[in-house]
């Protein structure tokens, strides 16, 4: 299972730069904008939600900022053409991130 998050989680950052990509229209634009997009859900996952970030945050905190980032980033891809992975997207992590909970409080 936690194999399956560590999956989703680059699912994300592909999403976030996919998403970038198309809406900037390719190009420098969409170049620009999916390095910024990936470099943003990078920075938020780092200093809040991955297990060794210095200041991350607790649960229910926790969980409630992963599931707006796929949310956010799922509805990017929809909104920019790719409605099938950005629902996968958001709706997997969703439950991902939901399931693991208690295998990380018992480990």
């Amino acid at each position: 299972m936690l194999t399956l998050r560590f999956l989703l989680e680059l699912a994300l950052l592909a999403g976030a730069a996919v998403a970038g990509w198309r809406a900037g229209g390719g190009g420098i634009p969409g170049a620009l904008l999916a390095v910024l997009g990936a470099v943003v859900v990078a920075v938020i996952w780092g200093l809040a939600i991955a297990p060794r970030a210095r200041r991350r945050w607790p649960d229910p905190r926790r969980l409630i900022l992963e599931l707006v980032l796929f949310a956010v980033v799922g509805g990017a891809l929809v909104a920019t053409g790719s409605a099938a992975a950005g629902l996968v997207l958001a709706v997997a992590s969703a439950a991902v991130a939901v399931a693991v909970r208690p295998l990380a409080e018992n480990s």
